[in-house]
């Protein structure tokens, strides 16, 4: 329902240029259109606005904003829907790779599994015997002792925010170290 529903208007139903479906509503011809209802309400939910190997920031002030995973670089100036790509090859060999991590962040879906009850530990050995595994999301729930393993097979929808709880994982070369904070990313678009 539209925040103006059961209003005499004129309304149309769009899916914007980014992504998010939305209905613009005006009382007369004359006036101007208003968004009175989005299917998402914070923008980096929208499926894939940053493109792959991205995170999304959402500043309420500027907007949302894309930052690149740590060994990743922007793939368009001009189209940050294309997303990053990585400076790097990644070996199967797990001793020649490291574990970088970006929290508070979160990556939804393509799980390559999902472990629950693991310890850290368990969930970065289960990430690096996989040889698709490109990171993991690891949530620790304090009361179990426990938390929540989800390797990741590809790096799509992530979302930089402090109400995600948990945190990212991202396998790197042991060469690439890069470090990646909520700061960091949010300087790049000051």
């Amino acid at each position: 329902m539209t925040s103006d529903y059961g209003a005499a208007l004129q309304r149309r139903l769009t899916i914007d240029y980014d992504g998010n479906i939305r209905v613009y509503s005006r009382e007369h011809m004359e006036k101007n259109w208003y968004v009175s209802w989005r299917a998402k309400q914070v923008p980096c939910k929208v499926h894939g606005i940053c493109g792959p190997n991205s995170v999304c920031i959402n500043n309420s002030y500027t907007g949302r904003k894309c930052c690149c995973l740590p060994g990743y670089k922007l793939k368009s100036d001009d189209d940050w829907s294309s997303g990053c790509e990585a400076k790097f090859n990644l070996s199967c060999n797990k001793n020649e790779s490291h574990f970088q991590p970006v929290k508070p962040a979160e990556f939804y879906g393509y799980d390559g599994g999902y472990y629950p009850n693991s310890t850290y530990k368990q969930c970065e050995e289960i990430c690096s015997q996989l040889c698709h595994c490109v990171c993991f999301q690891y949530s620790f729930k304090k009361k179990d002792g426990y938390g929540d393993c989800y390797p990741k097979s590809q790096l799509r929808n992530g979302n930089l925010s402090p109400t995600v709880e948990g945190a990212i994982y991202v396998k790197l070369p042991k060469t690439v170290r890069s470090p990646i904070t909520r700061t960091i990313c949010q300087k790049l678009f000051s």
